[in-house]
C-alpha cells in the first residue's frame, strides 16, 4: 500500500466503522429485497437485468437516505445534489463523502464522462491528495475525499477514485458483514 493510499483508508476508516458498514450493509439488504419484491410479478423479461438496475440505484439511494435522517449511520448525513441535471445522494461525513454505484463484477472500472460527476471527484482527490497530508480534519467540503460504495448484488465495497490510479477496496466485503438487525439480535 503506497502513502497516499494510507491517506485515504485513514479517513474511511473515521467515518465508516463497523457500526455505519452495517448500516450500509442494512441499506444494501434492504433494496435487494425491495427489487426482487417489485419485480415479481414483472411480465416482461428482456430488460429485466436493467429495470432492476435503475430500480436498485433509486431504492438504495432511498434507503441511504432514509437511513442517514433517521440517524441509523453514526456522524452520517444525507444531501441530494444536481450535477448537469442528474442528481446524487451523497453521504457527508466528518473526513470524506460518498455516493452508490452499481457495478456488474467488483473489479469494474467505473466509466464517467469527462465532466462527469465522478471524473469531478478523481480529479478533487488528486488535486486534495498533497493537502490531506498536512490536515488533521478537513477544512472544507472541498477537501473531502469523495468515496464509492462500489457494489454488486453479493459484494460491496468503499473504493476511493483517483485519476492515476484506483485504490481497489477500502473495505472488506461489506455484504459479508452482519446486518444490524442480525447484529442485534446477536
Amino acid at each position: 500500500m503506497q502513502t497516499d493510499d494510507i491517506i485515504y483508508h485513514e479517513r474511511v476508516k473515521q467515518d465508516y466503522k463497523d457500526h455505519n458498514l452495517r448500516a450500509l450493509n442494512h441499506c444494501l439488504n434492504q433494496t435487494r429485497q425491495a427489487v426482487l419484491e417489485q419485480t415479481a410479478d414483472y411480465p416482461a423479461r428482456h430488460r429485466i437485468a436493467s429495470i432492476k438496475g435503475y430500480l436498485g440505484w433509486d431504492l438504495l439511494d432511498h434507503f441511504l437516505d432514509q437511513a442517514a435522517i433517521n440517524q441509523l449511520f453514526e456522524g452520517i448525513t444525507s444531501k441530494w445534489i444536481t450535477h448537469e441535471g442528474a442528481k446524487f445522494l451523497e453521504l457527508h461525513g466528518k473526513n470524506t463523502i460518498l455516493t452508490a454505484k452499481h457495478v456488474e463484477t467488483k473489479d469494474e472500472e467505473i466509466a464517467d464522462t469527462e465532466n462527469g460527476y465522478r471524473m469531478n471527484a478523481k480529479i478533487n482527490n488528486q488535486k486534495n491528495q498533497l493537502l490531506l497530508k498536512e490536515l488533521a480534519e478537513p477544512i472544507s467540503e472541498s477537501v473531502k475525499p469523495k468515496i464509492v460504495l462500489v457494489h454488486g448484488y453479493e459484494f460491496a465495497y468503499l473504493r476511493i477514485l483517483l485519476e492515476k490510479s484506483d485504490v481497489p477496496e477500502l473495505t472488506t466485503n461489506i455484504m459479508l458483514m452482519p446486518d444490524l438487525d442480525a447484529a442485534s439480535e446477536t
